[in-house]
């Protein structure tokens, strides 16, 4: 009975680190524990200003829209009669908006990027200096838009907000681009640490199936759930495989294709090892019923 009570434990133990670890990367080195508590103080902070930025972008946002709409009615309305004074001064309103809408809305781009590169600074990821090369190269690039906007006259002509407007834009794009990328090697990272984590599960299952027949235990109704396990580890580790392939060909060649391809195949992989956590918490429920079993028959 203390042998398959000792069982019992292992599998739970198996199935909390196995939980904790497909949430977030588990570090056994204080000194990392500590650096990963520092660094998701950093990331609240930099969620909390991303959010402010964007409660002012939309409260920014609204009031840009009404005056937008109201002047683009007062343009329709000049086509065919003389621009009265109300128009005049909706279009005035409206060129006063836009360059604080045009602020905001580059500040809110910065903080995200900001907090990109921090994470990333703060990672041990492979091709790190890459990832930070490039979110300094849009954050160049919008600091050099926040300039334009910050020399805006008033009274700017509409082709000038549409420009500075159209650049920040296409930063705006880039920039979920760039997060999408880092986003994907860390997901490919904590992915690969998993899988490498649940195949060590499978040699430690094995050994408490193989303990458990040695004391005369029906393993019949767990092997199924032991073997979808196995299934599901194999088929992460088939997409990981196939998604490093496809991320490494598209830093090579600046295919965009193939870096959406490698992050459904991380995402399926992901699942994959979502999956098995289910099947070893099923193995574990089973165990427990063999050892209530064992336990009923003894004090029969």
């Amino acid at each position: 009975m203390k042998k398959i009570m000792s069982i019992f434990v292992l599998c739970i133990f198996l199935v909390s680190v196995f939980s904790v670890y497909a949430e977030e990367n588990t570090t056994t080195n204080s000194e990392k524990r500590i650096d990963k508590e520092q660094n998701k103080e950093v990331r609240k902070e930099a969620k909390e200003n991303v959010k402010d930025a964007r409660k002012d972008l939309k409260e920014s946002r609204k009031g840009y829209k009404e005056l937008k709409e109201e002047a683009k009615k007062c343009s329709k309305t000049t086509l065919k009669t003389k621009e009265t004074p109300e128009c005049s001064e909706k279009v005035r309103e409206f060129k006063a908006e836009a360059k604080p809408f045009l602020k905001i809305s580059s500040e809110e781009i910065l903080k995200v990027l900001e907090n990109e590169k921090k994470r990333v600074e703060a990672s041990d990821l492979e091709n790190k200096e890459e990832h930070i090369a490039a979110l300094d190269e849009l954050i160049t690039k919008l600091k050099t838009i926040q300039d334009k906007i910050s020399r805006m006259p008033e009274d700017s002509a509409r082709t000038e907000l549409k420009d500075i407007a159209l650049l920040l834009r296409k930063n705006l794009q880039e920039t979920r681009n760039s997060v999408k990328e880092v986003n994907g090697a860390f997901l490919g990272k904590r992915v690969g640490e998993i899988i490498k984590k649940a195949e060590s599960m499978e040699k430690k299952m094995q050994k408490i199936l193989d303990r458990l027949k040695t004391d005369g235990k029906d393993i019949s109704s767990v092997q199924p759930d032991v073997d979808k396990f196995k299934a599901n580890v194999a088929s992460a580790k088939e997409n990981h495989a196939k998604a490093s392939v496809k991320i490494e060909e598209a830093r090579t060649t600046k295919n965009k294709e193939l870096k959406t391809e490698a992050l459904k195949l991380l995402s399926d992989a992901h699942k994959n090892l979502k999956d098995a956590n289910e099947n070893l918490k099923d193995v574990v429920a089973k165990i427990r019923e063999l050892n209530k079993s064992a336990k009923t028959k003894k004090e029969a």
